[in-house]
Formats: structure tokens, sequence, C-alpha cells
């Protein structure tokens, strides 16, 4: 009985081991068609459930005076939702605390359809970070926008932000391919 444990205990160290170096060339393949590098890569379940992990962990990394976040009124559900959490909005959370007391700015985009381009899209981040006066430490824009099918220009977004010395996440879950 102790050699079949024995054997079962190799076996699943073979198996992991086997496992192991598939993630290890998926980072390499991931890296490859991301251009990125495969240290600032990490697995998570999901889009949403990295994004929560990012949301989560900024309270430390944002100065005073610049703890607003800033997002589009097209986020994706569970991206207002880990928003909300870290905003202090109820029902996520009933007591405020340095975690939990970041402003929330929301960008209003309903007004620009069904015409929308570029232009007006990064007119209106500019606007929403103007009335801010200068609060907003991080903004999250999703890359595409299932609802309503839209790719947004997520390269000029950023540049305005980082200009503005807002630090960015984008959402490009569906973004490749």
């Amino acid at each position: 009985h102790l050699l079949l444990d024995d054997r079962s205990a190799e076996g699943a160290r073979l198996e992991i081991q086997k496992l192991l170096q598939l993630l290890s060339t998926g980072f390499a393949v991931c890296h490859e068609i991301l251009v990125c590098d495969v240290e600032d890569t990490v697995l998570v379940d999901n889009a949403s459930h990295g994004i929560a992990a990012v949301l989560r962990s900024i309270s430390a990394n944002l100065p005073a005076g610049k703890r607003g976040l800033l997002y589009l009124d097209l986020a994706y559900g569970e991206v207002k939702a880990a928003l909300a959490f870290v905003g202090g909005v109820a029902p996520y959370n009933d007591t405020r605390s340095r975690d939990h007391d970041h402003a929330l700015f929301e960008v209003a985009t309903e007004h620009l359809f069904p015409d929308v381009t570029d232009d007006a899209l990064v007119g209106a981040v500019e606007a929403a970070l103007d009335a801010a006066g200068g609060r907003v430490g991080f903004a999250v824009f999703s890359h595409v926008v299932s609802t309503p099918g839209l790719v947004l220009p997520v390269a000029r977004l950023a540049a305005l932000c980082r200009a503005r010395g807002v630090r960015v996440l984008i959402d490009g879950a569906h973004a490749p391919g």
C-alpha cells in the first residue's frame, strides 16, 4: 500500500512538472503575441478577477489628493462592481476605510451616440478630468466595449491620462484576435 502511495506521489509530481512546462510555454507565446514581458504576466481566472485584484491593490499606490477613479459608463458590469467596492459604495462596503475611500468619476457617453467618434470620446474624458480638478489618480478603460460594440481609442485615452499624472488600466480581454 505504501508503494502505491509513493508511485501516486511521483506520478502527481511528474504531472505538475508537465503542467509547469506548459504554463511556461504559454507565457512565452503570450509574450510574443501581446509584446509584453513574461515577468510582467500573471495568470488569473478571468479578466474581471484580474481587474478587481489591481483595483483592490491601488490604495497604497495613489497619492493623497489623487485617489479618484475614472471610468466610462460603458465599462463592463464586473469592472463597475469592483470600482464600486473600492469606492466604498453600498452594498459593497458599509464602512469607509483608507482602502475604500476613492471618489468615483463616471464619464457619461450616452449623449455621444449614435455617431460617436474617437475625438468625442477623448473629449468627454478630458472634460471629466478637468471637472475632477486633479483628483483622479487612476483610470480604467476597456479596449473593446461589447455593448454597443466599439473599439475605444485607448492609446489616446492613456496618453491623455498619463499627461495628467493619472495611471491607466486597460481591460484588453476582448482585444487580442
